[in-house]
Order: structure tokens, then sequence, then C-alpha cells
């Protein structure tokens, strides 16, 4: 009954135009704001927009671009999007910059920004490539292992170019010297110098062995004892020596000493070879 008797009301407030005769806050004894009769007052009124708190920014504007911003109706709730700043020019261009300098090798930028907003426009520049208006700052000639090679140093940026130019002249050998001589039982070694470069080869030489003498009697042999005999290394800086016991000398006279005692003792011998025979 009494939301019936409010939506009466209201209707004879829209009739007479007597807009006041509504009250700010609207309750019913279940219910809090009725939606309802805010709706019907902003349809009438006009909806009543917060502009002091806008809800977001839709679009944000410059030049050629109206700036919308998000209200919300303080009766109502409902939002909508306004214009608040309608765009009315073209951009008021300033003039093109450096924002960054292109290098040799390093896309430039350009920018301007137009006089009237935060707006600007950018635009890329080829790199300016070196520079090498000056003759060579260094010149290497060939060497007997490397090609020889000319430098140039960039205007710009400093940047070092190498032009190589020639071939390998190759080594310029001296004859084989010797650096550590062969021994009879150590390696040597040898070594060639190149006359251009100096570079140092070297190779090795096999140890020579001993280069003995003939053998040499030093004591010889008896009745009683061995003979001896030795020889040499005939190499310079070699002391080796071989030594040996000979006892051919000897074995002779224990032969001599052996038919004689047989030759005296002969008539013994039969008999004991009979004895056998038997």
């Amino acid at each position: 009954m009494k939301k019936k008797l409010l939506s009466f009301a209201l209707s004879v407030c829209m009739l007479l135009g007597m807009s006041a005769c509504l009250p700010e806050n609207v309750f019913t004894d279940s219910t809090s704001i009725n939606a309802d009769a805010f709706n019907l007052t902003c349809s009438l009124k006009g909806h009543d927009w917060d502009y002091d708190h806008p809800v977001d920014w839709i679009q944000y504007g410059n030049c050629t671009k109206d700036t919308i911003l998000k209200f919300k109706c303080k009766r109502c709730g409902t939002k909508e999007n306004v214009v608040v700043l309608k765009a009315e020019k073209n951009h008021d261009w300033g003039k093109w910059y450096y924002d960054e300098e292109p290098t040799c090798e390093i896309l430039g930028k350009m920018k301007r920004e137009c006089k009237n907003c935060d707006c600007f426009e950018l635009d890329l520049v080829d790199p300016k490539g070196h520079s090498y208006t000056h003759g060579p700052s260094k010149i290497v000639d060939p060497t007997c292992t490397a090609r020889g090679y000319r430098e140039f140093t960039c205007d710009n940026c400093g940047k070092v170019k190498v032009d190589y130019f020639g071939e390998p002249a190759g080594h310029k050998w001296s004859d084989w010297k010797v650096a550590n001589p062969a021994t009879c039982t150590s390696d040597g070694v040898e070594t060639q110098t190149c006359s251009e470069c100096k570079a140092v080869e070297r190779r090795t030489v096999k140890a020579t062995g001993h280069s003995l003498t003939e053998w040499k009697t030093t004591r010889g042999a008896s009745c009683k004892e061995d003979g001896e005999r030795e020889r040499h290394c005939q190499n310079a800086n070699c002391t080796y020596c071989e030594k040996e016991i000979t006892g051919q000398n000897g074995e002779r006279s224990k032969k001599r000493a052996a038919r004689r005692w047989a030759d005296r003792n002969a008539p013994a011998l039969a008999a004991a070879k009979r004895k056998l025979r038997i």
C-alpha cells in the first residue's frame, strides 16, 4: 500500500512540475533506497554528475583527440563517458632535433614535439658509416710466416680497419750447427737460424755409440791364474772401458800338467783298467 501511495505522489509531482516535492531519501519499512524513484527523478531533471570525482580516464586528450572521462551520477549511480575537453585544432609541430645521434654503425633518432600538447613524433636516421679519409696509421710488411697489413682509423669513431697485402716470404735458413754435440750414450742437438726473422729450428742427433779399440793384454795368463785384457772407447771425452778375463794360457798349462801326471802314473792306470774289464 505504501509503495502504491509513493508512486502516486511521484506521478502527481511530475504532472505539476513540482520536483521539489520529491524527498531526498525515500525509505520503506522493508527496503533501502528506492532506485525507481531516483531513476524517475534523473529522467525528469537530468543526471547530477559528480564532476569533482571522475571514475576513470577513458582517453587522454591532445590537439587532435578529445579528453574523455567517466563520471558517476550522484543520485542513481549511472556511469557515462563525458567529453570534458574537445579537440579543436591540429598539432603545431616544432623543429626536428636529434634525440639520439647516429653513429657509424647504429641508427639515430630524430624527434619533434607539439607546442600545444605532449605529443611527439620520432623518425629513424641511417648510420653515418665509417670515414677513412686519412692515410694508413700503421704499415707492417710481410714476414716469413705472415702477410703484411695496413691499419686505417675511422675519423668519427676511431675504429681500426685492417687491409692485408702480400704473402709470407718463408724462412731463409742457415746451415745446421751443433748446439749440443751427441755423445756415445746421449743424443745431441743441432740448430739452424733464419737470417730474416731470427727464428730457430732444432733437430735431434742420435747418440754415436762407443768406438772401441782392439783388445790389449794387460796381464798374461800363467799356470796359476788367468790373464786379463781390456779395450777403450776412442771417442773424445769418453772414458768407457771394457775388461775381460782370459784363461787360454792357463788352460794349456793345466793340460800339460795333466799329461805329465798321466805319464808318471801309466802303470797304475793300466792295472785299474784291467780290473774294470774283469
